[in-house]
């Protein structure tokens, strides 16, 4: 059994989910956020490490299993229920 993750994501960390979830690839998340790859390969680890996951699709995999993200009308999003952004201290 894998440990209960971190699921206080920054809101940064949330758009990386959002165009995940909407079929981004990350060069094509760099230009959206206006972010170099690094970063958005950076904000990729850091969500896998939180998530539990192993890879960019088991981010979303892992996001819809913990009620994160939900299918609505169609199309996978974050879950209204469960809208937890992290402030920055």
């Amino acid at each position: 059994m894998l440990p209960e993750p971190e699921l206080a994501l920054s809101r940064r960390e949330w758009d990386v989910v959002e165009f995940l979830a909407d079929g981004l690839r990350n060069r094509d998340i760099c230009q959206e956020l206006g972010l170099q790859t690094s970063t958005v390969t950076r904000y990729c680890l850091r969500l896998q490490e939180k998530l539990n996951a192993w890879s960019t699709a088991h981010i979303l995999v892992r996001a819809m299993e913990l009620g994160l993200l939900v299918l609505l009308d169609g199309k996978v999003q974050r879950n209204p229920l469960t809208m937890r952004v992290k402030r920055a201290a």
